[in-house]
């Protein structure tokens, strides 16, 4: 879509200045394997944005660090991590070309400058300098073979500080083992379907993750005919690195969250597995932000998760008028409430609940369904199986032996 608008601004621009050419290139290059990890899906719009600074720089004869550093510039509008990185690149070129300080007191400048508001996205910069430099201040006949050579060198990220592991589709095993680490923290996110790890009462499901940190989940068994999960294993060498500055010890006192938008547009980015190792510095960013503190940003978030969990404590007998009362909430509150936060109307949420739960008892239990509706409070087993078959694909005596049997597959 940018393709045509990037070639002619880099046309014009290399047939303007040779020097302010190859330093753009140098620049995007930097940027690209930073921040992107080299990933096309995201490459075209940032080099248009990038290319579209150093244009106006050439037009008006600036200094073009100068103006990547400006405070009120905000080149990517709708990311303000990518911008912040890309301005700390900015202040550490500045200070290093222009006024020829070494590394070390550019890196102590920056860190008075930066740690406080952007203390993530400094120690991205600092994991990184050797890349940026070697790019940098690399001959421009030699950069593309040396380029190769630093994506192959920023690929070990991944191996040093995670370990990816993706699943989706219908045809993903049903039964096994979750994974299991003393070392470091495991955190599964799910974005499509849902699953039950045997040691986690809850059930893990869409736009929700669990954290922890050397526990074992024991048996996990995927409920949906469908499901889009990821596991990333942080690594304990990442936590040395990095976590006296940006992680709360009291930080893993979580277990179970919803993740926010923010956390989702950087996990529905994940396309390819070998691409993502920079990218999980940005996801890691988000999440310790948002949840090392131990509170909700937001007032609505207080007051949802005080509903949830009084949904949780009478989910056989609680009704949307319930809420209302317990709350004093009336009827448009508490349904904007539930349809911000989940997507669904307050009854539909407290049926889903109940659905899991019964799903759990088919698998665990040998009651039958005319109990199992009855301790729910479902009006009647025939309605039970009704809405249980519309959310899993099956009848409830259907789930319970296809998931008896994989456990039974699983033993022998």
């Amino acid at each position: 879509m940018y393709s045509g608008a990037i070639k002619a601004l880099e046309i014009n621009m290399s047939n303007q200045n040779k020097d302010f050419f190859s330093l753009y290139k140098k620049t995007l290059n930097i940027f690209e394997l930073i921040i992107t990890g080299n990933n096309k899906e995201f490459l075209q719009l940032d080099n248009l944005s990038i290319l579209s600074i150093f244009n106006e720089s050439l037009s008006k004869n600036e200094n073009i660090y100068e103006k990547l550093i400006t405070k009120n510039n905000i080149f990517f509008k709708n990311d303000s991590f990518k911008d912040n990185v890309l301005k700390i690149i900015g202040n550490y070129l500045d200070l290093k070309d222009n006024y020829n300080y070494n590394r070390e007191t550019v890196l102590i400048k920056l860190e008075e400058r930066c740690l406080r508001l952007y203390n993530f996205e400094f120690y991205l910069l600092k994991f990184n300098l050797n890349l940026i430099e070697n790019i940098y201040y690399c001959p421009e006949v030699k950069i593309l073979d040396q380029l190769n050579l630093l994506e192959d060198i920023a690929q070990t990220h991944i191996t040093k500080y995670f370990d990816v592991i993706k699943i989706s589709g219908n045809s993903t095993p049903k039964l096994g083992r979750s994974f299991y680490s003393k070392d470091g923290v495991i955190l599964r996110f799910c974005l499509k379907g849902e699953m039950r790890f045997e040691n986690v009462s809850k059930v893990l499901c869409k736009n929700n993750f669990i954290m922890t940190r050397k526990k074992f989940l024991g048996i996990y068994q995927i409920l949906t005919d469908d499901i889009e999960y990821i596991l990333i294993h942080i690594k304990e060498n990442f936590f040395e690195d990095f976590y006296s500055k940006i992680i709360k010890k009291s930080f893993f006192l979580h277990k179970h969250f919803k993740f926010s938008p923010d956390c989702l547009e950087i996990l529905n980015s994940f396309k390819d597995i070998n691409q993502i190792n920079l990218v999980l510095f940005r996801l890691f960013s988000r999440i310790f932000m948002e949840y090392s503190e131990h509170k909700s940003f937001d007032k609505n978030e207080n007051v949802i998760e005080e509903i949830v969990k009084h949904i949780n404590e009478n989910i056989t007998t609680i009704t949307v008028a319930d809420i209302q009362k317990k709350f004093f909430l009336n009827k448009n509150n508490v349904v904007s409430l539930f349809l911000e936060e989940f997507q669904m109307y307050p009854s539909q949420y407290i049926l889903d609940q109940k659905l899991q739960l019964a799903a759990y008892d088919l698998i665990t239990q040998k009651n039958k369904i005319s109990d199992i509706s009855e301790n729910l409070n479902f009006s009647n087993s025939g309605f039970l199986s009704k809405v249980f078959k519309e959310k899993y694909n099956k009848t409830p005596l259907e789930f319970r032996k296809i998931k008896q049997n994989e456990i039974k597959y699983l033993e022998s």
